[in-house]
């Protein structure tokens, strides 16, 4: 199943995509379509990948592509930029909650729900669908009417729907809960846990049709589980890395280790970025973010590349 066509046609099956014969169109119409690249992505858990569009690059170079810094801020001064929780407002906001309710956290549960194909549930206007054509055999054009993986503004069109979810749930929420993109994280005892899911999965469907919930996609209550990149245990009281994560730190440090070659100032870059993300659940980090942002800084001048220094 890891091929265009099959998904393809799954959109098509499903009314999110439209197929013509390349001969059924006019020049008139040809005129108004945009041809766009494309790419399969492999996803460990699907075996048939994830298709995404590639509106970065255009086959005709004289055409200007989607994704650029430009059509990037029009989209966040349409839409409004995109504003994600922290793991340190979120702990903040439960400690809060324990606090409010006398409760400790090994009384608590964390509960997770996921929007299945978050973005392809938003419905693309007309016009600006004919912008992300496809060329998905030699004789078929396949345009995509729902969004797709790939459009850089996307995130922000589909945060509108984010925060409207969010605005009218938390009112009625009796346990706290957090969004980041499709993700629905709520924190609390076992009872607000129950009363709060019954009208997520009501808005959700009343929102975004019965398709949009998954059941395999939902996590019950537990004590230890993934928190926007984070293993939290409750039951422990602690917070650590992912295992991706784990080897992302030591991939990124291992290259600097060592003092007989220069360093570009991406890596740099890479380093400092990683602290700085780390350093706010893994205090052991927080050492090494101004270090590495001065080194950075350093790479950035008259020469690009730098050895690691002690000061």
């Amino acid at each position: 199943p890891q091929t265009i066509a099959f998904h393809a046609l799954k959109f098509w099956r499903s009314q999110r995509a439209i197929i013509l014969p390349l001969s059924t169109l006019s020049e008139a119409d040809r005129t108004l379509l945009s041809f766009v690249s494309l790419h399969l992505q492999f996803k460990p858990e699907a075996p048939q990948g994830r298709l995404c569009i590639d509106p970065s690059n255009t086959e005709d170079k004289s055409i200007l592509p989607l994704n650029t810094p430009y059509t990037k801020e029009a989209a966040i001064i349409r839409y409004g930029p995109v504003v994600f929780p922290t793991i340190n407002s979120i702990i903040t906001e439960w400690h809060s909650y324990n606090i409010k309710h006398a409760v400790t956290w090994d009384q608590c549960y964390i509960e997770k729900d996921d929007i299945v194909e978050a973005f392809p549930q938003v419905r693309m206007e007309a016009l600006s669908a004919c912008l992300m054509a496809i060329m998905i055999s030699a004789l078929h054009v396949w345009i995509p009417i729902n969004g797709t993986f790939g459009w850089s503004g996307l995130p922000f069109a589909y945060n509108v729907f984010g925060l409207g979810t969010m605005d009218i749930l938390l009112p009625m929420m009796w346990a706290v809960l957090h969004r980041y993109c499709d993700d629905y994280v709520n924190y609390g005892i076992k009872s607000h846990l129950k009363h709060d899911r019954s009208l997520i999965v009501k808005l959700i469907v009343a929102l975004f049709k019965e398709q949009a919930l998954d059941e395999r996609k939902h996590e019950p209550p537990t004590q230890k589980t993934h928190v926007i990149g984070w293993v939290v245990d409750l039951k422990c009281g602690t917070i650590t890395l992912k295992e991706r994560a784990w080897r992302k730190l030591r991939h990124t440090f291992f290259n600097l280790i060592s003092k007989s070659i220069r360093t570009p100032q991406k890596y740099w870059e890479a380093a400092a970025s990683l602290a700085e993300r780390f350093s706010q659940a893994l205090p052991g980090m927080r050492c090494f973010v101004t270090p590495l942002h001065k080194q950075s800084a350093k790479a950035g001048g008259n020469r690009r590349e730098t050895k690691a220094t002690l000061h």
